[in-house]
């Protein structure tokens, strides 16, 4: 191969990388455009309203454990520590614990009236034989 040409061959890949690189910014620009104009019919706006986007920030907080979550949360309202304190004193009598209910019970029926008023089904137990 000659030297003259496989410049030429470089030049001619070069160019195809850049032409391919602009038309992957255009697509992407596009698409950008397009959720823009999603987002302002969503938030009915008019659709040639211009927005300004933040950027998207990489950086993320710290997550705490939810014993320290709830610790803080105790610590800054008082009423929290008040409604625990009304709570453990409840539970010390017998009638304010938690364990202690009283039996209940309820008794139901199904009828089944097929159009005729007050005459029981042949499936239930209280049908006159």
């Amino acid at each position: 191969m000659k030297f003259g040409s496989s410049l030429e061959q470089e030049s001619i890949e070069s160019r195809a990388q850049l032409l391919q690189a602009k038309q992957e910014l255009l697509t992407t620009d596009l698409q950008l455009d397009d959720l823009k104009l999603k987002l302002n019919d969503l938030m009915g706006l008019p659709l040639t309203t211009v927005l300004d986007l933040d950027p998207v920030s990489v950086e993320s907080q710290e997550t705490l454990p939810l014993e320290e979550c709830v610790t803080t949360a105790a610590a800054s309202h008082p009423e929290i520590l008040e409604a625990r304190a009304k709570w453990r004193k409840r539970s010390c009598s017998p009638f304010g614990q938690d364990r202690y209910l009283v039996p209940m019970w309820s008794i139901g029926r199904y009828s089944y009236q097929n159009n005729v008023p007050f005459w029981p089904h042949p499936s239930n137990s209280s049908f006159p034989t």
